[in-house]
């Protein structure tokens, strides 16, 4: 394009082939991460972040007035 030094296209291209790199790279993750076998079943599925009986907990469902 006009206007674009020749330093930022080379620089531009490196990070382009970066990206792309980073790219595969989460595809193989995600691959593997599917791969997983079951793991250990949650023991209180209806605290999925350990919220209850921690006091220092925060409720981000309900406000605070």
């Amino acid at each position: 394009m006009n206007g674009e030094s020749e330093a930022y296209v080379k620089a531009r291209k490196a990070l382009l082939l970066l990206e792309i790199e980073e790219r595969r790279t989460m595809t193989r993750v995600a691959e593997q991460q599917r791969r997983l076998p079951p793991g250990p079943r949650a023991r209180n599925t209806s605290d999925p972040v350990g919220c209850v009986g921690n006091p220092f907990a925060v409720d981000l469902y309900h406000s605070i007035e």
